[in-house]
């Protein structure tokens, strides 16, 4: 059948034409679409994943520090609060910032840290305990951005472990990665 006011069939081309049909196109496009997509998916788990392997490498490198202070003093860094301090329940951050100004009096830990650590990934916190005056103290980020958590398992006296929040920044959660590996509650 020929179309009115053409001389060429539906679905044929004109004799000698170099162009696509907008099928053909349509379909090229979406394939397109879906290869970008399945890309994107596969470089953003790559990207989570070298994230986490970053941030395991800091934990055990923040873990390392505490040893080391604990070797050189032959004790180990202060629980946070101390018994009776006011506030009683520190932030984590507070907690974290104490124990790197503990860190920081070892010149050897401090240069470690400092060397180890990019600049961007420091912050400054003012922290101000009871009645005392008010300190300056800093905290290491993790790739994530948002600060380490310290704690002693099982309480005071416990071994030290560090805990990043995870991609979510969030604590408690099932993305959470601790020094120790033990998978987050």
């Amino acid at each position: 059948m020929i179309l009115p006011g053409r001389n060429i069939l539906p679905g044929k081309r004109l004799a000698g034409g170099r162009g696509f049909t907008l099928v053909e196109l349509i379909v090229v496009m979406a394939i397109i679409a879906i290869l970008i997509s399945l890309i994107a998916s596969v470089a953003t788990s790559v990207r989570v994943r070298a994230q986490e392997q970053r941030t395991q490498a800091d934990l055990k490198t923040l873990l390392a520090a505490v040893q080391e202070f604990q070797e050189s003093t032959g004790a180990a860094p202060p629980d946070y609060p101390p018994p009776g301090a006011t506030p009683p329940n520190l932030w984590r951050v507070e907690r974290l910032a104490l124990l790197l100004r503990d860190l920081d009096r070892h010149e050897k830990i401090k240069s470690t840290l400092r060397d180890y650590f990019p600049a961007d990934r420091f912050s400054t916190r003012t922290l101000v305990l009871g009645a005392g005056p008010a300190e300056s103290c800093y905290v290491i980020l993790d790739v994530f951005k948002t600060p380490f958590d310290y704690v002693r398992d099982g309480g005071p006296g416990g071994a030290p472990v560090f805990i990043s929040a995870g991609a979510d920044g969030a604590f408690g959660t099932a993305d959470d990665l601790r020094s120790d590996e033990r998978p987050a509650p």
